[in-house]
Order: C-alpha cells, then structure tokens, then sequence
C-alpha cells in the first residue's frame, strides 16, 4: 500500500494554530482536507514528524570498499570489470557504476591529445630553415623510428577522470604501447636497412641499430664526411649510445672497416688509447648530444681526434659563445610557455562565513559569463532558506533577550514562524510574507537584530527581509547580488577553472586558473590537506567584520581570533612552504557599519588600546581605517615569526604575504583585486626561472 503525501510546511503551521485555539484533532483533520491519523501522528510528535528514515536494503559496499573503488577509478583507463577485479570485490557491474557516478569528482571522458605545435614552434623551424640554406644536405643522414598500431590509437582514448587531479593526454611520442617499430635513415646517397625493433627501445639496443645497419652504409662514404642526425630522444641521449657515437664512429685509424661492423662497443674502445678514452669522457661528462658528425678520412680523423683531448670536440662542430646565448633564450622561452600553458592552482582556505564561496561567485561572474537564468532560478530555494532562518531565528532570540514585541499580533506573526519547519516554506505565501513583513517592522525585532552579534545571525539577513516584497512575487528571478548574497553551509571540495588573458607585455595569451573551495567549519578543515598537492597559490579570506561574533560550532570562541590562530597553521604548514600567501581581508563593508555604529574592536582585543597609543599620528583616515590596519598587522607579525621546524630553519628562503582589502559583494571590487592578484602570481612565475 502506498504512503501518504506529507504534510506541507503550511499545513503544519494550520495544524498547529488551530490545535492552540482549543479545535478537536478531527475537526481539524475536516478543515484542512486531511485524514485523522495524519493530524495525530504530527501533534504526537512535532519536533520529529517526517524525518524518520525509511530502511532499505542493506549497502553491499563498506566504506573501505568505496574508498577502494574511487582510488582504483582515479585517472584510470580501466573497465567496470577490471575495477571490480582490482579492488577483489564480489558485486555487480553495474553496483560499481553507481558508486562511480555517486563520486561528484570522477567523470567518464576521452583523453585529451596532446597539444599541436604552437606559433612559437613554427617560428623557430622557420628561422632554423632559413640559417641552414647553405650547409651541404647532401652530406647528412636523417634518421628516426615510427610505430605502426594495428590496433587503433596509442592505448585507451577514454579513462575516469579524476576532477582534482591534472588530465591525461593522449601520448604521441614514438615509444610505447605500439605493435610494430621500426628504425631507418635517409640521405642523398640512398636509404639505410629498415630495422625493426621492440615498442620500448633502451640505450643497448638502439646501439645495436646503429652498429648493425648504419656503420656499413656509413663504409660507402669514402673519403667524405657525413652528418648523422637524430632527434634527442632520452635514449639516444644516454651516456653508453653517446659514448658508443663518439667512440665507434671516430676509430677507424685503429679499426679495419671491414672488421667495424661487427664490433661491441666493449672491444672498440679496448682499441683506443688513452687521448681518445679521455676525450670520450670529456664529451660524455659534458652530454653534448644532437648531431654527430662522422667521417671515414683518416687524415682528417687524425688531425682531429688524436692530437688532443679537447680536439674531439670538432666531431660535434664549433659551440660559439653566440650559439650557446641562444640556446640559452630558447631555453628561458620554453620555461614561459611551460609555466603559462600549465593551470595556476588556487586554494581558498579561511573560516566558515569568511567569503570563500562568493569569491568562487565572483571569478564564475567575471570569467565564465555569470548564471543562465535556470541557474537563477535553482538559487530561488536557497535564498527561501536564507530568509526563513533569518526571521526564525530572530523570533528565537526575542524570548532568549527579553525583547517584547510592538503588538500581539506581532507576537502571533513570531509564534506562526517559530511553528514551520527549521528548513525553510515550500512556497513564499501570501500569509508567510504578510507575517515576516510584520515582524521584520517591529521595533522589538529591530532592536533584536542591532544585537546579532550576540548570536548566530546570517550575514545576508538584512538584504533579503529588507527586499522580502520582490522575493514574495511568483515571477521572482534572482539577480546576480541576490545570488552573491546568498549562503549555503559549503561541504566537501568544490573547483573552479576559467582563463584570464595575460597581459601583452608578459608574452599575450591566456592563462587558466584553478580554484578549489573548501568548506571552512572545524569538522571541514581534515579535507584541507587533500588538496595540497600541486599548489601554487593560497588565498586566505579573513572576515574583519565578525571581530564582535564567536564560531556556531563554539560559542566561546572569538571568529576573528580563530581566523587569526588558522592563518598562522596555514603560513607554517609545511606542505604549502613553496605555495605563495593571498590574504583577503574581507568584508569592509560590514566591519565599518558596525564600528559606525559605535563599536570598537578594542572590546575584544584590548592589545587594541596599545596599538592605537603607538599608531597615533598616523596616515589613518578615521577608525574604520585603524581597525583593518590593526588586523593586517596581526597578521603580519606572525609572518615575522621563525620557521617552525628545523629543516626549514637550515634552508629558509624569504616569504612574501599579500594583503588586499575586500568586499566579496562588489563585483567591481574583486575584478581590481584579482587583476592585481593575476599580475602578482605571472610575476612570481617568472622570477621563479630567473627572467625578472
């Protein structure tokens, strides 16, 4: 049989007044259309009516089960079945794609390729065609491998993605995961034997190659000198294939050709003396790599390579200073282009209420082209709740400060809200606006709000029961300061990505950020270190306006001390020693309308008092001004502090901290903020490889 609809929030409210004025159950249950044992079963047990859960069948995965599940899945290529036999689970296929699905951090995509030759790239072979018009080709081998896939691409295209770890790419380079490889060399005089050769090619093999198919075409050269080119894979860059080319291919003084051929590398070098066993040493300490050039000419080899150690270097053609300067830039622009084309992480950590989430508002506004209107219209509950816990708990607080109300009709607007749900009305009713109207007018409810800061009031509070008219209509959609104004308790690890365009002077182009929100209350802080990893940058949001306010999850503690006591875990933390420091003093606005109204941060702080003596005189415009200033340097002395630990005592390398004063409300104020920010970070990128 099935169950009943519940109760509505304002049937409940109906149920509750007519129970007070003396009205029987049945009669109730008549007036409102609803059976007797509803009524009943809701005045039986108010407080609890409707959250009893319903027991289902029992979860055949325990949390070590799903913990093992997500770690198999995390940037995995793997089947449902291969997860399944990973993790030594006895459930269904489809029971591991719904716990996959319930991760909001993995998603089923295809893997990205890896980037295509960019701008910068085609310049550089541009210019180096055009440097090399006159040098002799007909006197170099091009050589290179190519796999041949009979299966596809290289691997899997499609894998789960890990949202908060970096993406993976679809390999393209010439090693690995292949069917067939093979290995050859052109040049004018004709093609070199095609070898083939496995998937995964080493140093010993590759001179292997070179032994077996390019030293006896190398024999056909008589009397001139050839160019080997290579393309500076890791492993023709090895010290044995680097020894291996300078050492066979510069002996055939000591060598027969026809014996060359068929020799190890071990029984060519047992030939050279000494002058040439040093200068292989020297070229192989040095790892000069890339073009060999080899000759057959035993005059010239002579003249070369045997007078002295250093003479071998004119195997690899003449480094000029100038040369070796421009290596040196192409070296600093690929740094850049490294740094720029890589997603700057950006974690933003501080205590719950602090801003954090309409930072997160701001840069979607700012960057991804703000909210479509369904996005508006999905904030309308939220924002239902935020007006709902405001007036309730204002209603709350009455009795508890011993405030009266202005009327009696008042005080049964305050009884009608107290009785709905904690969580907010379905529906912004005629009735309901008219009762919140009423109250939020009264002069006792009035008095009761200037006194917030002796309990847990929304920061949002005033602007939405002050707007409550244009929110009660049914057409109502959001604008975007409703929805920068709105609050919902932040749980979990919530990210962001958007570009931002790099300046002109700093190389043009644009820049991707990452930003990851993490909820700020006490029992939300274990999550923080999961997200350490790969940081560059903190931005620590501070709330100045709540230094008359204590935490809801411990009335006897101070939130702008507790703020300050996290940022000095956060600035010692060892795992973001490397990570550069933000600091938002947040919410001006609401700090200056309380000190406005005759507040003073030295209630709360008396080492205010000594600051104000000391900074008398000062550049301060009034004490709005003195007061921030006053929380900065709080901050600032513990940035002055000594390491915590001793390794960093032993390597301690100078820490800056950037202190921005905020208002996460005003749009136009975080666009400058974050510019600045933006302009910091591409700074310190690239400081950090030595070009500023």
């Amino acid at each position: 049989m099935p169950r009943g609809v519940k109760l509505t929030d304002y049937e409940k409210g109906q149920i509750s007044a007519l129970f007070k004025e003396g009205i029987s159950k049945r009669e109730i249950a008549s007036r409102i259309g609803r059976s007797d044992r509803v009524v009943r079963n809701y005045l039986n047990n108010v407080d609890n009516y409707g959250t009893k859960k319903r027991k289902g069948r029992p979860r055949v995965l325990s949390d070590r089960d799903r913990r093992s599940i997500s770690k198999a899945t995390s940037n995995s290529t793997n089947s449902l079945r291969g997860i399944r036999n990973e993790c030594k689970l006895s459930v269904s296929i489809p029971t591991i794609w719904r716990e996959i699905n319930r991760n909001p951090n993995l998603v089923r995509e295809k893997m990205r390729k890896a980037p295509r030759l960019q701008q910068h790239h085609k310049d550089a072979r541009v210019e180096f065609a055009r440097n090399n018009m006159s040098r002799h080709w007909d006197q170099v081998i091009f050589s290179d491998e190519k796999k041949f896939n009979l299966d596809g691409p290289d691997g899997f295209d499609g894998y789960w993605r890990d949202l908060r770890k970096e993406p993976r790419y679809l390999s393209r380079r010439n090693f690995g995961g292949g069917t067939v490889m093979v290995w050859g060399a052109i040049c004018s005089k004709g093609t070199v034997r095609l070898a083939f050769i496995s998937a995964r090619m080493n140093s010993q093999e590759y001179q292997n190659v070179l032994q077996d198919n390019l030293l006896p075409f190398i024999n056909s050269f008589e009397g001139n000198e050839v160019i080997f080119q290579q393309d500076n894979a890791s492993v023709h860059q090895g010290a044995v294939a680097t020894a291996f080319n300078l050492v066979t291919l510069s002996l055939n003084l000591r060598v027969p050709s026809n014996q060359l051929s068929s020799l190890s590398i071990r029984e060519v070098y047992r030939y050279s003396d000494n002058a040439i066993k040093t200068s292989v040493f020297e070229l192989v300490r040095a790892k000069l790599t890339g073009a060999l050039v080899i000759t057959n000419n035993s005059k010239a080899i002579e003249k070369l390579g045997i007078q002295n150690k250093n003479a071998m270097l004119g195997c690899l053609g003449h480094r000029t200073e100038e040369s070796l300067r421009s290596r040196q830039i192409d070296k600093q622009i690929q740094q850049i282009h490294q740094q720029f084309a890589s997603a700057i992480k950006i974690l933003l950590l501080g205590t719950a209420e602090s801003g954090k989430t309409t930072i997160i508002k701001q840069m979607r506004i700012l960057h991804i082209n703000g909210f479509t209107e369904q996005e508006k219209r999905a904030k309308i509950p939220e924002i239902y709740c935020n007006v709902h816990e405001s007036i309730a708990e204002l209603v709350r607080q009455m009795d508890l400060l011993g405030l009266d109300y202005d009327s009696l009709n008042n005080r049964r607007s305050g009884q009608f809200i107290a009785s709905i749900d904690e969580l907010r009305p379905q529906d912004m009713t005629e009735e309901y606006r008219d009762h919140v109207l009423a109250l939020w007018n009264d002069s006792g409810i009035r008095s009761c709000y200037m006194r917030s800061n002796e309990f847990q009031l929304l920061d949002c509070a005033k602007y939405f029961l002050d707007k409550l008219e244009a929110i009660a209509r049914p057409t109502y959609i959001p604008s975007t300061e409703d929805i920068l104004h709105s609050r919902k308790v932040t749980t979990g690890i919530h990210q962001i990505e958007f570009t931002v365009k790099i300046p002109k002077d700093m190389g043009g182009g644009l820049q991707e950020f990452r930003m990851f929100d993490v909820g700020g209350q006490r029992d939300q802080r274990n999550k923080w270190i999961q997200v350490f990893e790969g940081i560059e940058a903190v931005l620590f949001v501070i709330s100045c306006g709540d230094f008359d306010q204590t935490l809801r999850e411990d009335p006897t503690q101070n939130r702008l001390t507790e703020a300050v006591r996290l940022f000095s875990g956060v600035w010692h933390n060892r795992f973001l020693a490397s990570a550069g420091i933000i600091v938002f003093l947040n919410k001006q606005d609401i700090m200056e309308r309380k000190i406005q109204a005759g507040k003073s941060i030295g209630q709360y702080f008396p080492e205010y008092e000594e600051y104000k003596r000391l900074s008398k005189g000062g550049n301060f415009f009034d004490e709005s001004d003195r007061t921030k200033h006053f929380i900065k340097q709080k901050l600032v002395d513990i940035t002055l502090e000594p390491p915590r630990r001793v390794s960093r005592i032993a390597d301690c390398t100078p820490r800056e901290c950037f202190y921005h004063f905020t208002v996460a409300t005003d749009t136009n104020n975080i666009r400058r903020v974050f510019n600045d920010v933006h302009n910091m970070i591409l700074t310190e990128n690239l400081a950090s490889i030595g070009l500023l």
